[in-house]
């Protein structure tokens, strides 16, 4: 009997003495490895982008009641580091196409437009701030890693009357197939800033863009 209570009493000691311990480690993890309350060990670094990256895309100006626009376009841009880029210099030019509201006021009440100003390009150059950066799986299988970005500047929108300062915000979200090709979502609007004579001043263009990085 002795015995058995003896080996019961060794049990209950040993499973105590390891509670402890794990009570006591676990008071002890270094917060500064820790994630959401979860210790992690290590973390895989984010690859640092190349500095320089040269953009070639499309853009799509479908605001306006009379026309789109389309436009092809490039530009330059520096990486500083992680968080900061320069959009030096990024110019777009457009080839209107007329909507079909033009032909309705013409057959259904007699008139049309006698003008009608059409933006031709634009020209600006922009900072970057990248509030987040990470990688995903697209489509169950394959690993990218993205880059998304708030986009502010100053910039020159020219139509075939007259030319605007503008002021720009947008943002674009970066897919990477490659450490030196990408592929690029980007929203921006354009602001007029020393006034307009056409009902929308906003320049918003939508952009499809490859970027070659070195």
């Amino acid at each position: 009997m002795a015995y058995k209570i003896l080996i019961i009493l060794s049990i209950i000691v040993f499973h105590s003495w390891n509670a402890i311990n794990i009570c006591h480690g676990e008071n002890n993890v270094d917060e500064r490895g820790t994630l959401d309350g979860v210790y992690i060990k290590a973390i895989e670094t984010y690859p640092n982008p190349k500095p320089q990256e040269f953009n070639f895309g499309v853009g799509l100006y479908p605001y306006n009641a009379y026309y789109s626009g389309f436009g092809l376009g490039a530009s330059y841009t520096y990486y500083f580091n992680k968080t900061w880029a320069w959009d030096i210099v990024n110019g777009m030019s457009f080839f209107s196409f007329d909507k079909d509201l033009i032909s309705v006021l013409a057959e259904d009440f007699g008139v049309e437009p006698e003008q009608i100003e059409r933006i031709e390009f634009l020209v600006g150059s922009n900072l970057k701030y990248v509030h987040s950066y990470g990688k995903l799986i697209f489509l169950k299988k394959f690993i990218r890693y993205y880059r998304s970005s708030f986009i502010f500047g100053i910039g020159l929108a020219s139509t075939n009357e007259r030319s605007y300062f503008t002021g720009n915000f947008g943002f674009d979200i970066n897919f990477f197939v490659n450490d030196s090709f990408s592929v690029k979502f980007e929203a921006c609007d354009s602001m007029t800033l020393n006034g307009s004579s056409i009902a929308s001043p906003n320049y918003i263009v939508v952009k499809i863009i490859t970027g070659i990085s070195y």
